[in-house]
């Protein structure tokens, strides 16, 4: 699938900007290629099962101060047979965090779950990992990005025009899990 980036509000291509810097993306020229690199940045990966195109339903992206959530978000993925990437358990050591997620989110995961709180918002890698997937389809047409509000505090840039799932809003709250696993499980 192409990969386009948003970068200071501009669709750009292959281009991913890192501390301000120009990192152009590892072109995948065949499947198996892309298989060894997984292998490589993901513990105990294994090739998806016959009829799944991604070994992860969702990658978790997320603040250590919310993982509470993302725990019981884990828990309600589970009962509905859904996989989780969570980068401190499911990542390999000792690669670049940025990259390495880059290419999880592309190539190994389904869609992406941005746990939006204020923590998340000022840390630069959970920037990287929302606007990545974002990236792998601008126009939201399968909906690689589904942000959660966990704790309030301004939305940035193009997620203010995404549809989010709200923890915080007392009205959402009894549509909450079932809205966010539906959404996933499409």
């Amino acid at each position: 699938r192409p990969i386009w980036m948003v970068c200071s509000g501009n669709l750009s291509s292959p281009a991913l900007s890192s501390s301000g810097q120009d990192f152009l993306l590892n072109e995948v020229e065949d499947e198996e290629s892309t298989h060894d690199q997984l292998r490589s940045l993901i513990v105990n990966y294994k090739r998806p099962v016959h009829g799944k195109k991604y070994f992860f339903d969702v990658f978790a992206s997320y603040h250590e101060k919310d993982w509470k959530f993302v725990e019981e978000l884990e828990r309600k993925c589970k009962d509905k047979s859904l996989s989780v990437c969570i980068p401190q358990r499911d990542l390999s050591v000792g690669a670049d965090k940025i990259s390495q997620s880059y290419e999880v989110i592309i190539h190994a995961c389904k869609r992406t779950i941005a746990v939006i709180s204020p923590d998340y918002i000022n840390e630069k890698v959970k920037t990287h990992e929302w606007r990545t997937a974002f990236s792998t389809s601008p126009d939201l047409e399968t909906r690689p990005l589904i942000p959660v509000i966990y704790r309030p505090c301004k939305l940035p840039g193009q997620m203010k025009n995404i549809t989010c799932v709200d923890y915080t809003n007392r009205s959402q709250k009894p549509y909450f899990w079932s809205r966010l696993l539906t959404s996933l499980g499409n």
